[in-house]
């Protein structure tokens, strides 16, 4: 299954928000009404685990949650600004789980891709589960652009500080 969209924000400024758990959090919440599993001090934690060469990068475990319900990713393969390549742990009706993000430079702006393939481990469930994360995807990917877009916008509208 797959979801895309296009937008006007650069590469680096769409893969930006893949990569910052807060961002990522508030995005997927809007849409989905997904939270942070393990919040303490009133601080959301997002990572379980952090990746390297970053809190993001390979290795990364992404736990969120909503409906009681919580979800472990892990980040496989990561090549900011353009690809990822994650995995679901534990929390999904589902194995051999692999989703991958590829952003790409398109007409001056962002082509995102993201792909999921999985095998529902509950027999009956898998076109249930298709069409759920198909359309989870396709509301997220939208979210994604036109956050990069606003935050793109927002750089530009900047009012410049005179220099003294």
């Amino acid at each position: 299954m797959k979801g895309s969209a296009n937008g006007r924000a650069i590469v680096s400024g769409a893969a930006a928000l893949f990569r910052s758990s807060e961002r990522d959090l508030r995005i997927a919440g809007r849409c989905t009404g997904l939270a942070a599993v393990g919040a303490r001090g009133g601080q959301s934690r997002i990572y379980a685990r952090e990746g390297s060469p970053d809190i993001g990068g390979v290795g990364a475990i992404r736990r969120m949650g909503g409906y009681g319900l919580s979800v472990d990713e892990e980040i496989l393969e990561a090549r900011p600004p353009h690809y990822q390549r994650y995995t679901i742990l534990r929390g999904a009706p589902v194995k051999n789980y692999c989703g991958e993000v590829h952003l790409e430079p398109a007409g001056g702006g962002t082509a995102l891709l993201w792909t999921v393939r999985f095998t529902s481990t509950v027999p009956g469930l898998g076109p249930v589960l298709r069409i759920a994360l198909g359309f989870l995807i396709g509301l997220v990917v939208k979210a994604m652009i036109k956050a990069a877009e606003n935050d793109l916008r927002a750089r530009h509208t900047q009012p410049e500080i005179p220099s003294e």
